[in-house]
């Protein structure tokens, strides 16, 4: 079933009707908490009231009307008329005359009463997504020196004093042959020092090029 299509100028944009089932905070008993509109993905509502609202943790279950709603106007009519006779517990707007309704600051002190320490969330304090820039992008503070010995360095020094060794060993062996001379254990010797000297050493990071759209 879809409703008439709004004749006013507001937003004419299919919109949707939700509740939330809640357990009362008091009786323990699944009661109706909340009803509202939305015109966009009533999805996105639900995790809004999660981390905005204070009988979030209270939330058993949430359903969407069946009925689609074309228009702003439409879908406020039926919040009214949903509010006013469904009396639900935390709705505020058309809901003055419940006698059952929970203010939002009972609301609060219901949840800190339940959760020591928890505090409602301040309005615009949520990070926004950052633009990558030199700033964020630069390397942190705590990142290794050009000159620290890192795990990886200290591995690649191990391995490297460990090859020298037997370098050397058999870089004598060799002096003593008959046809090699010692000149040829050490320039082997010093070939591999030479190596893992260069693995020690910071190089030059290869930049990534930028492809331009």
């Amino acid at each position: 079933m879809t409703a008439q299509p709004s004749t006013s100028g507001m937003d004419r944009r299919d919109c949707a009707l939700y509740r939330f089932w809640v357990r009362h905070p008091v009786t323990g008993r699944i009661v109706l908490g909340y009803v509202g509109e939305t015109v966009r993905m009533p999805f996105t509502r639900l995790m809004e009231h999660i981390y905005d609202q204070p009988w979030a943790d209270t939330i058993v279950r949430w359903e969407v009307d069946s009925t689609t709603y074309a228009g702003k106007a439409a879908v406020l009519a039926a919040e009214k008329a949903a509010i006013e006779s469904e009396r639900p517990l935390y709705n505020i707007e058309w809901n003055m005359g419940n006698p059952l309704r929970i203010p939002p600051w009972t609301a609060v002190a219901q949840r800190q009463a339940r959760e020591p320490g928890w505090r409602p969330p301040v309005k615009g304090t949520r990070v926004p997504r950052q633009r990558r820039t030199a700033a964020t992008t630069a390397a942190p503070t705590d990142a290794p020196r050009s000159w620290e010995w890192t795990p990886q360095r200290i591995k690649v020094a191990a391995w490297a004093a460990g090859w020298l060794l037997v370098a050397c060993v058999v870089g004598w062996q060799a002096a003593s042959g008959p046809v090699a001379t010692a000149g040829d254990g050490l320039a082997y010797g010093a070939g591999v020092a030479t190596t893992a000297v260069g693995l020690l050493l910071p190089g030059k990071r290869r930049r990534r090029r930028r492809s331009r759209r």
